[in-house]
């Protein structure tokens, strides 16, 4: 009988450990983190954790434009909210969940605002020369403060435009009664809330956007036959009624991105 009860009791503490085990690898603790199955360096996390990991994400979040409060380690609503419209962007299940996935989509669209260079679709030549920038709203909205030119990725046609102001993205006008005329050309002639992928020309800097052609709110330039203005888009901008990001906006910029090099 003691062998039996001793081959039980080994048996009973093994299973408690292994059962533990199963817990610490896979299982949430209460403040909201986990291990992402696949993942050795950083954990899931969701609303509630706390951390110096949690800053790391408010930090990457920032950094490519999506507002996720102040960096402060507790993954609060506004953290939550930056996550959602950060997941939705970029076509990742939108559950305000920082997994495996996530982390790695995050690692990915930093490297390319840093200046990675995107992705080339196949059967394209590899040439740098006329390389079209992936860059975070956050950085443009600094670049982008006076006059640029707007090539549309479709046609092919080029206008000039100059900033009017805009705090989530760039509101912009054609520069003059000829950039105006080249715009409507573009829509077919009329005005239009179509998204449309293009390159905005900033110095020596191209970079992928996306605009659309209706006129709207107020304007500053007289003569240029635009009453009002149009939204140029930007990786992470967003629309000022609802403070949040469109993912169409964003299709149209990763667009840009892939293809603009021919233009």
């Amino acid at each position: 009988m003691a062998r039996g009860n001793s081959i039980r009791h080994v048996r009973l503490a093994l299973s408690l450990v292994f059962m533990l085990a199963g817990l610490f690898v896979t299982g949430a603790c209460a403040c909201g983190v986990a291990f992402a199955a696949g993942s050795t360096s950083r954990p899931t996390i969701g609303p509630g954790a706390r951390g110096e990991v949690v800053k790391e994400l408010q930090r990457k979040l920032k950094a490519l434009g999506f507002d996720a409060g102040r960096v402060d380690g507790h993954f609060g609503t506004a953290t939550e909210r930056a996550v959602r419209e950060f997941q939705e962007a970029f076509k990742l299940t939108v559950d305000g969940v920082v997994g495996l996935n996530t982390w790695s989509r995050l690692e990915k669209e930093l490297q390319v605002s840093r200046g990675g260079r995107p992705a080339i679709p196949a059967g394209t030549r590899e040439d740098t020369a006329g390389e079209v920038e992936l860059v975070s709203w956050s950085t443009v909205n600094r670049l982008y403060t006076g006059i640029a030119t707007v090539i549309d990725i479709e046609t092919g046609l080029r206008f000039k435009v100059r900033r009017r102001g805009g705090h989530y993205h760039a509101d912009s006008e054609p520069l003059t009664k000829e950039d105006t005329v080249i715009l409507k050309r573009i829509y077919g002639g009329g005005w239009s809330w179509d998204r449309r992928a293009v390159i905005l020309e900033v110095g020596s800097r191209r970079i992928a956007a996306s605009m659309n052609g209706m006129p709207h709110g107020n304007d500053e330039i007289q003569g240029n036959g635009f009453d009002g203005h149009f939204c140029i888009h930007f990786l992470g901008s967003r629309i000022h009624s609802s403070g949040r990001v469109d993912p169409e906006h964003q299709r149209m910029v990763r667009l840009a991105a892939r293809i603009g090099k021919h233009y």
